[in-house]
This record gives C-alpha cells, sequence and structure tokens, in this order.
C-alpha cells in the first residue's frame, strides 16, 4: 500500500497534512498541523462531532501532482467530504498555486 503526501488548504491559507492511498486512490481522513511523520498517521475510526467543517482544496503528489474540493475539519481535524477525487464535481491535474514548492516532485 503506497502512501503519498496529501495537503488540506483552508480558505484562509492553513495547510494541514495527511496521506493520500495510492492504490486505492483515498484521501486519509485524520489531519496533522505539520508534515512531520505524516505517513505514520494511524488509521482510526472517527468523524466531526463540531459540525464546523469548511470547504477546502485538497490535494497529492501521487502521479505528478492533481486536486480536488472537498470539505474538511480544522477542530476535529478531519476530512469531512471528497476523500476520493473520483468524488469530486471537478479535478485538476498538476500542482495547485498554493502547494509549496517544497513539496513538489
Amino acid at each position: 500500500m503506497g502512501k503519498s503526501l496529501g495537503i488540506i488548504h483552508f480558505e484562509d491559507d492553513t495547510l494541514m497534512f495527511t496521506w493520500y492511498q495510492n492504490t486505492a486512490d483515498v484521501m486519509h481522513d485524520i489531519l496533522r498541523p505539520t508534515i512531520e511523520n505524516y505517513r505514520d498517521i494511524p488509521y482510526e475510526e472517527s468523524e466531526c462531532t463540531c459540525g464546523k467543517d469548511e470547504s477546502v482544496q485538497m490535494g497529492t503528489d501521487y502521479g505528478g501532482g492533481y486536486w480536488w474540493e472537498g470539505r474538511a475539519c480544522r477542530h476535529c481535524l478531519r476530512v469531512t467530504k471528497g476523500h476520493m477525487p473520483i468524488e469530486a464535481v471537478v479535478e485538476w491535474d498538476g500542482y495547485p498555486e498554493w502547494w509549496p514548492e517544497k513539496y513538489r516532485w
């Protein structure tokens, strides 16, 4: 099971980090505020319980990069909608302008 970097971009330019599962094309739902050890974030069954999720853009560096829109909660540190890019209304190839240059391949 290959893991690539997943970054969640909030509208106020806050970035949060997780991993993207390459084989299944699924964004992991647990977020971290820093990139350190993002590949070691465990899988835990949980969800946003506060109801304060927001519109976000999320992307991965897998396959040269691509990104899509979804929802996430910065309080519960969870992706709440858009785990799979195939579910997105629109998906873009490449890196978005908010993607940090140092994390591009």
